[in-house]
């Protein structure tokens, strides 16, 4: 079981005390230059490499996860209801110009005398006005939905950084030995580890 040297909150507190690491490091074990140099260049100059390691600690964290699986299932919902904000001002143009014709046909036929009712022209013209305006909730149902999928989803999507931000604090990072390498950890898991040679080699 490896033995923990030091530890800290997160990843800007860790190479905050690069000092007080070698430090801790050296009161707990008489590690060689050689080791010390090795282990330095490995996790002080290779820093870029640990934030990268570090960043996919973050993004794996069960919060994110579940951040990216609530904004993917958002987008779904976006998607699948788009289609009906695309049709509802097709729809809102077709019943306007069916009621607009129905005026029309309805002036000229008491102009002739008849009986609008009785013209197939304006019967016809009546049925598909009928069958517009019984597609008209559904879509305006849609639409809500899509509305509210939009809201929901703009608000994930402006939370997901702070939420990122909030993680990055949360993973610590620790030196810890088993005698024979040093490792750096992050959250549970060895991320690095140089094998300690000249160490060894002195005892």
């Amino acid at each position: 079981m490896p033995k923990v040297i030091c530890r800290y909150k997160n990843y800007d507190e860790f190479y905050k005390n690069r000092t007080s690491i070698w430090a801790e490091i050296r009161r707990r074990m008489n590690i060689h230059a050689a080791d010390t140099a090795s282990f330095d260049k490995l996790i002080f100059q290779g820093k870029a490499a640990i934030r990268l390691t570090y960043d996919n600690h973050v993004e794996d964290a069960a919060e994110m996860k579940k951040a990216r699986s609530n904004i993917a299932t958002l987008e779904k919902a976006k998607a699948r209801t788009y289609r009906f904000v695309q049709a509802s001002k097709s729809l809102e143009e077709d019943i306007s110009a069916k009621h607009k014709m129905l005026k029309v046909l309805e002036s000229q036929l008491k102009q002739q005398d008849k009986d609008p009712k009785t013209d197939p022209n304006y019967r016809d013209t009546a049925k598909e006005l009928k069958k517009l305006l019984k597609v008209q909730p559904a879509v305006k149902k849609k639409i809500r939905e899509y509305d509210s999928a939009l809201q929901a989803l703009e608000k994930a999507e402006a939370d997901y950084d702070p939420l990122k931000k909030q993680i990055e604090k949360t993973i610590p990072m620790s030196v810890q030995t088993d005698g024979k390498n040093m490792m750096l950890y992050i959250g549970g898991r060895a991320e690095a580890s140089v094998r300690l040679r000249a160490t060894l080699a002195q005892k």
